[in-house]
């Protein structure tokens, strides 16, 4: 379903630069102080009602209020941990409705007006950030269709809009899961990507990253790999297009694509035929240390010979899931452009939109069972009551600190969500669209993102700290971190 109208224009023809002076529409609401622990004393099941399709105009934009606030809530929060604690809650009150086999998703992406639905996108791209949102996003319940239906709303939208990117990174980030790749490849997502990244010179940085991020992960499938087999020329041509980007995450997905794909017979007498090794070995020449590490890998493969097999060939096929959230990871404020929806008087917006829904009474009953608690506390009663008030940090799996020395071989194995030193936003765009459902920047910040430039030549991200260099300086050996979800409006 493509909708009519939608709240980020179309693309400039020349870099894109923020609306600086556009006046932000005055909010009709003061923003109420938070409850402790909002979260736990929401009544989703209203909530949930709330949220079914509606024609009602004062509904629907109460709808879009909602999704908006929900999602902020994570995208605000202080810190990774509590970001996190905000999702178990979203997930144990069964939010989208997914665990009871009842979810909201699918309602409103075939029906909801476009405000709704651009919201849902931003939603689903922020709970997908995190492996507990992936697990909840994808499990296996009777009439879960969120796949087939994020992959059939991203491909009826003809252009790179706001809410096609958002539905392109939320089906990025499902890919680090094996069911996702298998109903991807199944519905043939690599063919809409061949279409989508052979134009990257009119794309955002947002969609050229995160498309071919996907692209590599689903080609580590035995069925996309042989998609592609169907025009490898094609395939092929795409892919050294994307290479001549100045991007170190792109050129680092495409290598990763090259390698599974020179897997197959078929694929490595086509680029021999196509003098593969030769364009990328004048790639080479400019290229940094790491992309130049990842080409030679990649020539090796093109060298082998059928009787080379890799020994992880069918490791994609017959592994497990290796989606492991990241307890160690520092929370990094969100860099965004903050746009929100323009309230009308009579809206009711931010946090203040889901206090109808706040249960004061529960609320207080909690409180009271707790009190006797928090009263022995205060009077010292419990020596030491407060030494752990902070639960012990979580130890990391050792194989996952080992996985970073392993080979290029053991390493493209797995599925990749693109590392950005800097997030990519999704391009803020401008043209003549309906006026109510275009978002207002509503922060000053000078946008000096990646996805500030549109076009062939797009600056290197080069790493800033220790953290970031160690992500990089291993070419293909490093498991790149998952990134923060690179909302536009988180």
């Amino acid at each position: 379903m493509e909708h009519n109208q939608d709240s980020a224009p179309a693309l400039p023809t020349s870099s894109p630069t923020r609306q600086r002076n556009t006046p932000v529409p005055p909010r009709s609401n003061v923003q109420t102080a938070v409850p402790p622990n909002l979260e736990a004393f929401l009544d989703y099941e209203l909530m949930k009602r709330d949220l079914a399709p509606s024609s009602n105009e004062i509904q629907i934009r109460k709808q879009a209020f909602v999704l908006q606030a929900m999602r902020m809530r994570l995208t605000k929060s202080n810190s990774s941990a509590e970001k996190r604690r905000i999702l178990r809650e979203y997930i144990s009150h069964d939010f989208l409705g997914i665990s009871a086999g009842n979810d909201i998703i699918l309602p409103l992406l075939q029906s909801g007006p476009h405000i709704v639905c651009e919201q849902l996108a931003r939603f689903l791209n922020t709970v997908s950030s995190e492996c507990t949102g992936r697990e909840y996003l994808l499990q296996l319940t009777d009439g879960n269709e969120l796949i087939p239906s994020l992959v059939n709303s991203m491909m009826s939208e003809s252009r790179d809009s706001l809410y096609q990117q958002n539905l392109l990174g939320t089906l990025q980030k499902l890919s680090l899961r094996r069911s996702a790749q298998s109903t991807m490849n199944h519905m043939n997502v690599l063919q809409f990507l061949h279409h989508l990244l052979e134009n990257s010179d009119s794309l955002s940085d947002y969609s050229c990253e995160y498309g071919t991020a996907l692209f590599m992960n689903l080609c580590l499938r035995t069925q996309g790999r042989k998609q592609c087999l169907e025009h490898p020329p094609h395939t092929l041509e795409v892919l050294l297009g994307l290479l001549e980007i100045d991007s170190m995450q792109i050129q680092t997905y495409v290598n990763g694509a090259l390698y599974s794909l020179l897997s197959e017979h078929e694929f490595r007498e086509c680029a021999k035929e196509m003098r593969l090794d030769e364009s990328l070995l004048y790639l080479q020449k400019t290229a940094n240390e790491q992309v130049r590490g990842q080409i030679n890998f990649v020539l090796e493969q093109m060298s082998a010979g059928d009787d080379e097999k890799q020994e992880d060939e069918t490791a994609s096929e017959d592994g497990d899931d290796e989606d492991e959230e990241n307890d160690e990871e520092e929370h990094e404020a969100e860099e965004d452009f903050d746009e929100l929806i323009p309230s009308l008087p009579k809206d009711s917006a931010g946090i203040n939109v889901l206090l109808p829904y706040f249960n004061k009474r529960r609320a207080a009953a909690m409180a009271e069972t707790q009190a006797p608690t928090n009263t022995a506390k205060a009077s010292g009663g419990l020596a030491g009551a407060n030494q752990h008030s902070t639960p012990p940090p979580i130890n990391r799996n050792e194989n996952v600190r080992q996985s970073v020395s392993q080979s290029i071989q053991q390493d493209l194995t797995r599925p990749k969500t693109p590392t950005s030193v800097r997030t990519s936003s999704p391009v803020k765009q401008t043209g003549n669209w309906s006026e109510e459902t275009n978002v207002a920047q509503s922060m000053s910040k000078v946008d000096d993102s990646p996805a500030a430039a549109v076009g062939k030549k797009r600056p290197g991200n080069v790493p800033k700290n220790d953290v970031e260099l160690r992500e990089f300086n291993t070419g293909f050996t490093t498991r790149p971190k998952l990134p923060r979800t690179p909302l536009g409006d988180q």
